[in-house]
Parts: C-alpha cells; structure tokens; sequence
C-alpha cells in the first residue's frame, strides 16, 4: 500500500487513529500509541517502521485494517471510492475467507457481513467500534515496538560511533628501522578519525 504515513486530515475528520488533540509526543522517545498509528511519528517510531515490526510477529494485518478503514472513514464526497475501499476491507479483513482476516467478535462481524451481503456501505459507527477492537489487539504490541525500535537505534548508535573505524593499509603500518618490533603490531592508527556515522535502516524507509 502507497502512502503509509500520509495521513488526509485536512478535512479534520476524528477516527479512532487521530492523534488526541494537543499531542506533542509525536517527535519525542517515546511516541503515543495514537502518534503512531495516525503516521504523525517519525522514525525510528515511524507507522511504516511499526508495521514491519509487525510483520516480523505474523500480525501486521491489524495494523493494515486500521489503516484501510481509516481511510474509508475518510472518503466522504466520492461514493465510488468509498465501496470500493469497503468491498477491500471485507474480502481482505473480514470475511471468514479473507487471507487476513483480523480477530473480532462474531456479532460484530455478522453486522459488517450483512452490510455487504445486501451490498450496502456500512455506517461509520460500525466501522468505528471494529476499528475500536483491532486498535486494543495492538497496544501490547505497541508497547513491544517502542522496546524494540529503542534497542535498535542504541544498537547502531554504538556500532556507528565505536565499531566503524578506517580500514588498515601498509601505509599505516608503522616501519621498523633497525629496532626490533612486536611481530604483531597494531594494524589501526587511534588517532584516526572515526568514519561518518552510517545510516539506520529504519530511516530510509521513511515516505
């Protein structure tokens, strides 16, 4: 799916993804659950950067309906569009067939299946409760990312500072002149300066 954290809000529509008004944790350690969902983070807490968390823990199709019924949510004045972003949501996450089908309750899914057996776009407050019920399914998993993306960028902020040094070359292997050496001398010169910081692969996935 294009556009993973492109978020259409300027139509100021509330969804069960939109950021709590006044958030500011968007750019901070630690992002809101809603700061990322909504795709307001940045990396390495990005959306995109959460939804391939969750494809590594086989449950990133929660993250996926979210964002497919949020743009349903969103998809007011084109009729067209709209069935047709529901006719997805359906056959990918609902139906009992759907190769992704997300993990509701059989009420709720019964209200969505008659909505589409009678071929009629669902209300948006169904919509919305289901979306309520994916939403939970992923807090703990939320709260995993967070542990997850943190260690990482620890990880490669130790790595980048103190494991990447310039590569040893004859030139500066110091000469011996006369004097005897150690047969094994030290093939870095310390004095050197630690090679440009490398960047984390969470970031350049960034759209």
């Amino acid at each position: 799916m294009d556009g993973l954290d492109e978020v259409p809000d300027e139509l100021g529509i509330q969804t069960p993804l939109s950021p709590a008004p006044g958030d500011r944790s968007a750019n901070t350690s630690a992002p809101s659950f809603e700061s990322i969902l909504s795709g307001k983070s940045i990396a390495p807490f990005s959306r995109i950067a959460f939804l391939d968390f969750l494809r590594k823990i086989h449950c990133s199709e929660n993250l996926e309906f979210l964002m497919t019924a949020d743009s349903y949510l969103t998809t007011l004045n084109d009729p067209s569009t709209r069935k047709h972003i529901w006719h997805y949501i359906y056959t990918n996450y609902i139906s009992t067939y759907a190769l992704k089908e997300v993990n509701i309750p059989h009420d709720t899914r019964s209200i969505l299946t008659d909505y589409f057996e009678t071929d009629t776009l669902p209300k948006d407050c169904d919509i919305v409760e289901c979306m309520m019920i994916i939403k939970e399914l992923l807090r703990d998993a939320y709260f995993q990312f967070i542990q997850h993306a943190k260690r990482q960028s620890l990880s490669e902020r130790f790595f980048s500072e103190y494991s990447i040094l310039p590569s040893p070359s004859d030139e500066d292997i110091p000469r011996s002149h006369g004097r005897r050496t150690s047969e094994h001398p030290c093939p870095l010169d310390l004095n050197a300066p630690v090679s440009e910081r490398s960047i984390s692969p969470i970031e350049v996935t960034e759209v």
